[in-house]
């Protein structure tokens, strides 16, 4: 079940057109509303909630106060998803009792990891900021997923390749979502898109959204299009990498083994992906103690 709890966004990224399509302003329901509205659809049988709020966390006293009605009133048999969470909006505390609350998943809007890209992103966040964010809530568990976004000015493909990689850092970064900047009207980045020529038709307000895979795109001659072409083999070879180790992170969970490193889980990922390799390691294994010591000795610990 789909809640938006709040609407509107208070923030002024250039790219963004939520605030001209929800709202300057951020109206939130009230705890009693957020309570009266989960227990309705859970009344009605939903066990699955999905908040798509653009700024679940804002006020983070709200969210607590509903983590600990959930848990003090023992709704053990729900699953949240929060989708529009700011990672300087998260504390170790809010990713503590949202984890003890049965929330899931989170999904930040990342952008880039390039500090420069995000100051013209006007994101009011650094690339430090959301790591540490990030990094805490990889620590917790949670699935989670990223957007970012390919084509800022002055961005170079191994820019946007470096914010592509970036999922491999943390094991539960289970999606990564990218974009192609698109100019919206009504945005800061429209006005730019103007100025410099990056917009043929004017009359558009909104766009086909170019988000990878999901829609079909006319490409041109200038850069960011020659940048997105040239990135999407490595978005392709991310995205499938990032499926697979979900599979073997959930797999190892059921044998015990919570606590492998990120770097073991992309050796474990990069074996299954490459038949040649699982055939090289395979074939020596029933001989070879030390490969095996290699392979498995720091799950060893964890039996």
């Amino acid at each position: 079940m789909n809640i938006a709890s709040s609407r509107g966004c208070v923030y002024k990224c250039s790219f963004c057109g939520a605030p001209k399509f929800l709202g300057k302003k951020w109206r939130a329901f009230k705890l009693d509303r957020m309570i009266e509205e989960f227990e309705y659809w859970y009344g009605k049988g939903f066990r699955e909630f999905y908040f798509s709020d653009s700024l679940f966390v804002l006020n983070k006293k709200r969210v607590i106060d509903f983590c600990t009605y959930i848990i003090e009133s023992c709704y053990n048999d729900v699953v949240f998803v929060a989708d529009g969470v700011r990672a300087d909006h998260l504390t170790f505390e809010v990713l503590q009792y949202m984890k003890n609350a049965h929330f899931k998943s989170l999904t930040l809007g990342l952008e880039s990891i390039n500090d420069k890209t995000l100051k013209f992103f006007n994101k009011a966040e650094t690339f430090t900021q959301m790591d540490e964010a990030i990094s805490m809530a990889d620590s917790l568990g949670f699935d989670i997923t990223i957007y970012l976004i390919i084509g800022a000015p002055s961005e170079i493909y191994e820019d946007a390749i470096k914010s592509i990689e970036y999922p491999l850092r943390y094991k539960n970064i289970v999606n990564s979502i990218v974009s192609k900047l698109t100019p919206i009207k009504g945005t800061e980045y429209y006005n730019y898109a103007i100025e410099h020529k990056l917009v043929s038709d004017t009359s558009i307000c909104y766009p086909k959204h170019e988000v990878y895979s999901f829609n079909e795109r006319v490409d041109s001659n200038d850069l960011v299009d020659q940048i997105w072409l040239a990135v999407n083999p490595k978005i392709n070879e991310i995205q499938k990498f990032l499926s697979i180790r979900k599979q073997i992170n959930k797999a190892l969970n059921v044998l015990g083994l919570c606590h492998v490193e990120v770097k073991r889980l992309n050796m474990l990922t990069n074996i299954y992906l490459n038949p040649f390799m699982l055939m090289l390691i395979i074939t020596p294994l029933r001989n070879s103690k030390s490969l095996i010591k290699y392979l498995l000795g720091p799950l060893k610990s964890e039996i």
